[in-house]
């Protein structure tokens, strides 16, 4: 699930329920029906390398970014059939989640300065860690990470907090230090990114054009389609595909 833009919290029940479709095989199979919790593994560096497909681990769910998942059991044949499986109540507020699941626990980050963990299967709430901001005040916290048994997240006054991903207990807090420091009014944003935006950063223009190519030609399976999801004719995109001999 990725977020165009901001998110009125109170009005996402229904699309958490489609997306915790995504995590159902693995709810079934690896976590128990009254406390998925329990069997919760700590996220590995391999497991983020490699999710596993019931698992969406970090935004975008993968390093690339591409936002997809390998499941099959919602495709083109019956995805309009898809209904709300169920609904859980948050807060109205403004935020821009990303929802991670693993192992049938569902992570999402709610206005104001909320994290619930969410059995993926059910709507049911395990655990809930409310947090009162002071001093400055970022409305852009956009989404969560997981590593190990934790879970990291970004508070309104440019914190950064761990808890325990079974709990919700906290382990440490540490305020994020900005120069100069922020004013009352000041504009700012707390986000997790996938490791190719600093990838990407550093590449010169023809290397992310190449980049960007690649990607779609995977993605498209055919010029045609490349060049449509690019905004090129086909003849300029045969022209890249020869200059950067893809």
């Amino acid at each position: 699930m990725r977020s165009p833009g901001r998110l009125w919290i109170g009005a996402c029940c229904a699309t958490l329920a489609l997306v915790s479709a995504c995590a159902t095989n693995l709810a079934t199979d690896a976590a128990s029906p009254t406390a998925p919790v329990d069997n919760m593994r700590p996220v590995s560096a391999a497991m983020l390398q490699d999710p596993l497909p019931g698992d969406w681990l970090q935004w975008g769910r993968t390093y690339d970014g591409e936002n997809f998942s390998p499941l099959k059991s919602i495709n083109r044949e019956n995805v309009n059939t898809l209904a709300p499986a169920w609904s859980t109540p948050v807060q109205a507020g403004l935020a821009m989640p990303t929802p991670l699941v693993h192992d049938g626990v569902m992570f999402l980050l709610t206005s104001p300065d909320t994290l619930m963990a969410v059995d993926a299967a059910n709507g049911s709430v395990l655990w809930k860690h409310a947090y009162t901001p002071q001093g400055v005040s970022s409305t852009m916290k956009m989404g969560v990470g997981l590593s190990g048994g934790r879970v990291f997240v970004p508070t309104s006054d440019l914190h950064v907090q761990a808890l325990d991903a079974k709990t919700g207990t906290l382990v440490w807090d540490h305020e994020i230090a900005i120069y100069p420091p922020a004013v009352k009014g000041t504009t700012l944003g707390l986000r997790s990114a996938p490791e190719s935006q600093t990838r990407l950063e550093e590449m010169s223009l023809e290397e992310v054009e190449a980049f960007l190519i690649r990607k779609a030609m995977a993605r498209c399976g055919n010029v045609s389609n490349a060049a449509r999801a690019l905004g090129l004719s086909r003849s300029a995109l045969y022209r890249r595909l020869e200059r950067y001999r893809l």
